[in-house]
């Protein structure tokens, strides 16, 4: 059937170029309303446990996923100090513009904060530093007050008062809310950039925003140097620049078709998915090569074009469309991902190579006959080539004892890495230092807080209710132990509220000292609720049964974040009441999730993709024996991969899981082509050891070319500010160098040397 749509496009070649194009542009004409996604769904999924815990944090409480808006006051900024007329103007009018948009559910900030004040009569008042659109004329004294609330300090105002900050509750992390609300900050503060003010914005909603937007300029740039790297090699290979518009034509169709069936799914863009273009452009070219080499392969003895290019897909149309199925399956198997990005990156880059085949017998054809080849010469295979495939051929059947006993140590040696390798999620590193982010990530780290956060949810029975003065003790003790775990900071809670409004009362108590009679919990409550509800709503809800703890936390690695989550879990087991339920949860606790997922993904995925590979190989080669003999030699490229990533310490990450699953796909077609001409040669009668060297010089120079091409084309996404994905294209060029190298010299030398352990049965491949 691949040979007869081959021929058919030959035949009608207009038609079918106009057909794939006109295909093209109606499923492309869909990404016309195609959605981003950010935030932890864009990266779990909304049905993770992880993310519903969050959701319903979010839905009780008002808060835990903010964007923090800092500035800095001084002799040379606009402002002299964060709590005078000018900076609380201006933090009042930003604070008014976001707090009355349907996405934001409340606004900290030095202007609009409330401050618990002792009237004369008794009593308290809620006063604010800016009441109906101007500064109080006691300003001075609030501010001294606000510097000694325990509720401000390092929230919206640091201790010296020089620096303030905004706090922005999300309504939820849904992604369209996310992106209006960054794109509404950015508007409310421009006009006070123009007047002087320097802001810092942090928080997640900010950053996965940034990662999103570098993503996608990223995907961008590397897709741009992968498609110049593409047009060198082919016209190196081709010396014809109808050849290099035929692939790049049949390249960029394929790409074009992956968008295209994201806008038919409804499919988002997110941050992985961005770099799926890059990677269909790379791995898309290597069928392309094989036909053209094949095509010049048969012009040397057939002077009809057509009938060379017809004989061309004859003989590759099996090898290709099994290589299409290793590759594909590789990509597939990243849908067993917990990471949504992953799992969508998977399929989208599998149906890439399945376009990628479809236009290799199809449109370039096609192509080729309408811009035929000016000289079959141009493409033939240069004469230089054979003597040095043909002694890389001879070395490895002639020494295949040295070459396996090199083998086996390389392997173990490489093996001895992957205890090394450690999973890590730090979203910081993504940028240079000098970049927006990391700028901000230090100025909140040395002036104010620590960027991230973990929240916790107490949720009590009804006889430890927040009125019960043990259930506040409670609730304090672990604060203060927890405050104290290395990677974290200070810890927030109502408590905090209690001890404001019990000094703010006068209280017969020394400071600090918690009420010790329900009837004290119940009062002070109750002054707090004046506030109408923005003192005590962020932090217990209105029984009073679901209380929130607020921890700060540092930028932590991974092994940082295991202490932390053991530490706590040790206070939750000494200081928190075996009947209480504890609900961990916030961008910390996301980010563990994630982690967590990476691990799972590595293992099923490359699990799943080592057996399908084997299933097809046994499929191809009719044979359990000669399936298990050729993933041999692909095993090794991913052994070594995988050991220089633990002895490089390059982590794995959402990019990085990728890697080791992919290189077995891409690194056994090599194999199969190989395989396919041995196995052609020994039907023609030749004894094992000729039709190896055979199979090794007729295909050599091919697996040499796709594998250039793969390395360069993978090498290019060296030049991304995403570190993670700089690693995916070093690693991915190591791994077809690796399996270029086993394909060449271990399996000549396995054929040759352990040929004899299974005979193949093999099946007529030569059409489709």
């Amino acid at each position: 059937m691949i040979v007869r749509m081959a021929e058919a496009s030959m035949r009608y070649p207009r038609t079918i170029v106009a057909l794939v194009l006109f295909l093209l542009a109606a499923s492309l004409g869909t990404l016309t309303d195609q959605k981003t996604l950010v935030g932890p769904r864009a990266q779990l999924g909304r049905e993770h446990p992880a993310v519903k815990d969050f959701d319903r944090f979010i839905d009780q409480f008002g808060g835990g996923y903010p964007v923090l808006i800092g500035w800095a006051c001084g002799p040379s900024g606009a402002c002299d100090s964060a709590l005078d007329d000018g900076s609380l103007l201006m933090a009042a009018r930003v604070a008014s513009g976001l707090d009355r948009l349907p996405y934001v559910r409340a606004v900290a900030s030095p202007a609009t904060s409330p401050l618990l004040v002792a009237e004369p009569g008794g009593g308290l008042a809620v006063r604010h530093l800016v009441e109906d659109g101007s500064v109080v004329p006691d300003r001075e004294g609030l501010a001294l007050l606000a510097l000694q609330d325990p509720t401000w300090l390092g929230n919206v105002v640091s201790a010296d008062g020089l620096v303030g900050a905004l706090v922005v509750e999300m309504n939820s992390a849904d992604s369209e809310e996310i992106f209006l609300a960054v794109d509404a900050i950015d508007a409310e503060l421009a006009s006070f950039r123009a007047l002087g003010f320097e802001f810092f914005l942090l928080g997640q909603p900010v950053v996965e925003t940034a990662i999103l937007e570098t993503a996608a300029t990223d995907g961008i740039l590397v897709g741009l140097c992968a498609s110049v790297v593409i047009f060198v090699v082919i016209l190196g290979l081709t010396r014809s620049w109808q050849a290099v518009l035929a692939v790049m034509l049949n390249v960029g169709c394929a790409t074009a078709a992956v968008f295209g069936l994201m806008g038919v799914a409804g499919w988002p863009l997110d941050p992985v998915t961005t770099a799926v273009s890059s990677m269909v452009l790379v791995v898309a070219a290597a069928d392309a090569i094989h036909l053209l080499s094949a095509y010049a392969h048969f012009r040397i003895d057939d002077s009809d074009p057509r009938r060379a290019l017809a004989s061309a897909a004859r003989s590759l149309a099996a090898p290709c469309l099994m290589t299409t199925l290793t590759t594909a399956s590789a990509f597939v198997s990243l849908w067993s991902s917990d990471v949504l990005g992953l799992a969508r990156f998977g399929v989208l880059a599998a149906a890439g190579v399945g376009f990628a085949f479809l236009f290799c017998f199809s449109l370039l054809p096609a192509v080729l006959v309408l811009l035929p080849v000016e000289s079959s010469t141009s493409i033939a295979h240069s004469s230089s080539w054979r003597p040095i495939v043909r002694g890389i051929g001879d070395l490895a059947i002639g020494k295949w004892k040295l070459v396996i006993a090199l083998a086996l140590p390389l392997g173990l040696m490489a093996s001895m890495g992957l205890g090394k390798i450690r999973t890590e999620v730090d979203i910081y590193s993504y940028w240079e230092p000098g970049e927006a982010v990391p700028q901000a990530l230090r100025f909140f780290e040395r002036k104010l807080r620590k960027p991230d956060s973990l929240e916790l949810e107490l949720r009590l029975p009804s006889q430890d209710s927040i009125y019960q003065p043990a259930t506040v003790r409670s609730i304090h003790d672990f604060s203060r132990r927890a405050e104290r775990v290395p990677g974290l900071g200070r810890a927030r809670s109502v408590v905090d509220n209690l001890l404001v409004l019990r000094e703010a009362t006068g209280a017969d108590t020394g400071p600090g000292e918690l009420p010790t009679s329900p009837q004290e919990v119940g009062e002070l409550l109750m002054l707090a609720s004046v506030g109408g509800g923005e003192v005590l709503d962020p932090w217990l809800s209105i029984d009073g049964r679901q209380a929130r703890i607020s921890l700060e936390a540092g930028r932590l690695l991974q092994a940082d974040r295991i202490r932390v989550f053991s530490a706590l879990q040790g206070l939750i087991a000494t200081h928190i009441p075996a009947d209480w339920e504890v609900v961990l949860t916030g961008p910390l606790m996301l980010s563990q999730a994630s982690v967590e997922s990476i691990r799972r993904t590595q293992l099923r995925s490359f699990s799943i993709a080592a057996l399908l590979v084997f299933l097809l190989l046994v499929v191809f080669l009719r044979s359990i024996g000669w399936g298990l003999f050729a993933l041999v030699p692909n095993l090794l490229p991913v052994a070594i991969l995988l050991g220089a990533m633990g002895s490089l310490g390059i982590a794995l990450d959402v990019g990085t899981s990728m890697v080791a699953p992919l290189a077995l796909g891409i690194a056994v077609d090599d194999t199969i082509h190989v395989m396919s001409r041995y196995l052609r040669h020994r039907r023609d009668g030749d004894p094992g050891e000729a039709a190896i060297r055979k199979a090794v010089e007729s295909v050599g120079r091919a697996l040499v070319t796709t594998s250039l091409a793969l390395s360069l084309g993978f090498s290019t996404m060296l030049v991304s500010s995403f570190q993670s994905v700089a690693n995916i294209g070093l690693l991915s060029a190591l791994a077809v160098a690796g399996a270029l190298v086993a394909d060449l010299i271990l399996l000549p030398a396995m054929v040759s040397g352990l040929g004899w352990i299974s005979r193949p049965r093999p099946r007529a491949n030569d059409g489709g």
